[in-house]
């Protein structure tokens, strides 16, 4: 999966997501829970108290 293949997600909701100024914080919970279910539908809620989050760097596009 590419890097923009991920921001991607993120914005369709897919992956779960969090933008903390320019960087974006992806729970590692939630994408274990993602790729453990093999669901590509959007989630609403997590529940995520074990793991940090993993961290990507700023959109090099610039977006939100």
């Amino acid at each position: 999966m590419t890097k923009q293949g991920l921001y991607n997600w993120v914005r369709e909701g897919i992956v779960p997501a969090y933008k903390v100024a320019s960087t974006w914080l992806i729970l590692r919970d939630d994408l274990k829970e993602l790729i453990r279910t093999g669901s590509n539908q959007t989630r609403t809620t997590h529940d995520s108290t074990t793991d940090p989050p993993a961290v990507l760097s700023p959109d090099p596009a610039g977006s939100e």
